[in-house]
């Protein structure tokens, strides 16, 4: 007979880090993305490309967090606090196009200023 244990715990290593860089990803890389396109709008007067890699960055970071939510049975970072629902990922969703929608027409206002 076979052990089945020994034969899972790859997977189960390989999805746990796959979901811990999905997680690294829309906790710090995704932010840090936003912030570098905020940057840039102020500094640029070019709307097209810039604006474009922002929103894009913010439909990548909503579709990250739905990915993570399903892939990890709607675990948080904190291995030991209750599952998140949907209606964790709407809020996030929500607070993410708010914020972001906020930081982009600060930064449109900032680049206006600029060449006045």
């Amino acid at each position: 007979m076979t052990d089945n244990t020994s034969q899972n715990c790859p997977e189960k290593e390989a999805t746990r880090r796959l979901l811990f860089l999905i997680r690294f990803f829309w906790m710090f890389f995704g932010i840090a993305f936003l912030i570098f396109f905020t940057i840039s709008i102020t500094q640029q007067n070019t709307f097209i490309i810039v604006d474009a890699a922002l929103w894009l960055t913010v439909i990548m970071l909503v579709s990250i967090r739905y990915v993570d939510i399903k892939w990890s049975n709607g675990q948080t970072d904190d291995e030991y606090a209750e599952s998140t629902a949907l209606r964790n990922w709407r809020q996030y969703s929500l607070r993410l196009l708010l914020a972001s929608g906020a930081l982009y027409s600060l930064a449109r206002l900032a680049a206006h200023s600029q060449l006045s």
